[in-house]
């Protein structure tokens, strides 16, 4: 009876200790659910807030659809909206041009290099897009790009052959810088590809190529359409190619028109204007997270085919391996190698000019020795407390969610890992402007409040 008693009581205890610790997970996830919605809600709401409203942030005016029926009633509204479809579109397309094949090389065949390659894709990441924009317009601006400078003189052109402030310029620019990324998120659905359907093609005399287009790709199809939404979802939101490239050429798209709304040259700033082309960003944006997500779980009813015996292989690619390395080496210089050299090139100059003994003759280091003289220490300690910082909440965060939604049986953990996917949808551009508004109302109802204040004593 005693041992009975005490096993019932162990029993009694541990379920209790159960309990206490679900419902500790569960008041953790809910708090942390709570943070997220106030972190990401208040901007979003600020937007919306700031779209049915005019004047400056702070005044006591109604709320009104003045902004939405301006903008939407605007032909250039549409025009601009289909720069950024197009432009969105273009820069996937340029992506997977890239990503596809890479992936299938260093995944699936016998190329060598293949860990240097791993790095400087890496590398490719860590590379700001801003920096590879000013690369590119050194090279082939219209007016002093190097390329279409040599190529003038060589060809004897009278006008520059490559104009790259154009959509098509844009597009390059940032479907390129989109490639390593896309390639990780590709890489694991061809690492786990059976061979054996592609080694019964080569059995039965088909090609690489064909089978490339015919096994890989359908077999892989899930994945690539769920990588094409991610991307498209973030050509809409970016804003530095669109910035650097599209604006001196008037070339707008949703992102720099909003940046024109509450940063203008001239003028006042129309936070209202902003919050009505911010709407169309966010409906976008969430209308393509809610596809993503889609596609991300059907993409589980599509297993990748394998079997008992199934044993990661390469494929040898004979007399295809140089081909191969030359397209890997095609991409990594124009995302790593050629914008290093021209950064390099013309920061060791005392103006821009073509390579020749007379440029190689006035090299200096000029530059480099006036960076603090010129800016000070402010840039370089903001850079680095932003460098440790930014990463350092993300990964707590991002820690704190995947615990939560992978190792709990908490029963609104979906709703969690919504809540951490939704910032990607929501462009960081909108997120800026609408803590901008909230920071300009608050500051504006403070020294309101002040003046009343002063007013009464």
């Amino acid at each position: 009876m005693r041992v009975e008693t005490r096993e019932s009581v162990s029993v009694l205890n541990g379920t209790v200790l159960a309990q206490v610790k679900q419902q500790g997970t569960s008041l953790f996830a809910a708090g942390l659910s709570v943070f997220l919605l106030v972190v990401i809600g208040v901007p979003v709401a600020m937007v919306i807030l700031m779209s049915l409203r005019t004047g400056f942030p702070g005044e006591d005016v109604p709320f009104t659809l003045a902004n939405f029926v301006t903008v939407y009633l605007d032909p250039g509204t549409y025009e601009i909206l289909l720069n950024t479809l197009i432009f969105a579109v273009s820069s996937v397309a340029v992506t997977l041009i890239f990503t596809v094949p890479l992936v299938w090389i260093l995944m699936r065949t016998d190329v060598p290099f293949k860990k240097t390659i791993y790095v400087l894709l890496t590398i490719g990441i860590l590379i700001p897009v801003f920096l590879r924009t000013i690369a590119w317009i050194i090279l082939l601006s219209p007016r002093i790009g190097l390329l279409n400078k040599w190529l003038q003189e060589v060809l004897s052109l009278t006008e520059p052959p490559f104009n790259l402030y154009s959509i098509t310029g844009m597009a390059f620019i940032q479907g390129v810088s989109f490639v390593p990324g896309a390639f990780f998120m590709l890489a694991a659905a061809y690492r786990a590809m059976d061979p054996s359907l592609e080694e019964a093609a080569y059995t039965s005399g088909v090609g690489k190529l064909k089978t490339f287009l015919k096994i890989n790709i359908p077999i892989t199809l899930p994945a690539i359409a769920a990588v094409m939404v991610y991307l498209f979802m973030t050509a809409i939101a970016v804003f530095e190619v669109p910035a650097i490239i599209g604006m001196p050429s008037r070339i707008l798209v949703l992102s720099s028109l909003i940046y024109s709304a509450t940063s203008p040259a001239t003028g006042l700033p129309e936070y209202g204007m902003a919050g009505a082309y911010g709407a169309i960003m966010l409906v976008l944006g969430l209308t393509l997270a809610f596809l993503y997500v889609r596609l991300v779980k059907q993409g589980k009813k599509y297993t990748v085919i394998t079997g008992r015996g199934y044993r990661p292989r390469e494929i040898a690619l004979g007399r295809w391996k140089w081909p191969a390395i030359a397209f890997v080496f095609f991409y990594l210089s124009i995302e790593v190698f050629v914008p290093f050299l021209v950064l390099v090139w013309a920061s060791v100059l005392p103006y821009l000019q073509l390579p020749s003994a007379a440029a190689f003759s006035s090299m200096t280091f000029k530059h480099y020795l006036e960076i603090p003289l010129h800016v000070g220490a402010a840039p370089f300690i903001n850079t680095i407390i932003l460098m440790f910082a930014v990463p350092t909440a993300t990964m707590i965060l991002s820690v704190l969610v995947s615990w939560v939604v992978i190792r709990t049986q908490v029963s609104f953990r979906g709703l969690l890992d919504t809540l951490a996917f939704v910032p990607h949808a929501v462009p960081g551009i909108l997120m800026a402007v609408g803590l901008a508004y909230l920071s300009l109302a608050h500051r504006d109802v403070f020294q309101l409040d002040c003046l009343r204040n002063s007013y009464d004593q």
